[in-house]
């Protein structure tokens, strides 16, 4: 079981999510997930809630689904919008991202509108929470294991 009040350091960060540390670096500077910065004493620190390393772990999928940037970018802020609370251990919603050619995004959850989608010549790609989220909690436990 996940402690969802735990934060986490980059280092710890970059472990469980398999981001890399210039990864999270340049996401924290494009905004992509801002976790939080303390700023006592000399430098800053940055930590991140488990909220934030599900963010992460889903930006880093849609990537790896082989999205351009600016498009993961998109998908992740309309997925915010439509469910803002989709980084809540509960979610386990499997979503479809679908575009078109003029780069327009839909989110749905029902496979048989993927599919039609499909059909049609659109891609579609697989968001699937409660698997994302599992992976994550596994690297999780796997990590705190080993501390």
């Amino acid at each position: 079981m996940i402690n969802e009040s735990e934060f986490y350091t980059t280092a710890n960060t970059a472990i469980v999510t398999g981001c890399t540390l210039r990864q999270l670096q340049y996401w924290r500077i494009q905004s992509i997930v801002l976790p939080i910065v303390d700023a006592k004493g000399t430098g800053h620190s940055v930590y991140y809630s488990v909220k934030n390393l599900r963010e992460l772990v889903i930006f880093k999928e849609l990537l790896d689904h082989g999205l351009n940037f600016r498009f993961a970018q998109r998908c992740l802020n309309l997925l915010r919008v439509l469910n803002p609370n989709f980084n809540e251990v509960h979610c386990t919603t499997r979503y479809y991202f679908t575009s078109d050619r003029h780069q327009n995004i839909w989110l749905h959850s029902n496979k048989q509108e993927q599919l039609d989608y499909v059909l049609n010549g659109q891609p579609s790609y697989p968001l699937w929470l409660d698997r994302i989220y599992s992976k994550l909690t596994a690297a999780i436990n796997g990590h705190q294991t080993k501390q």
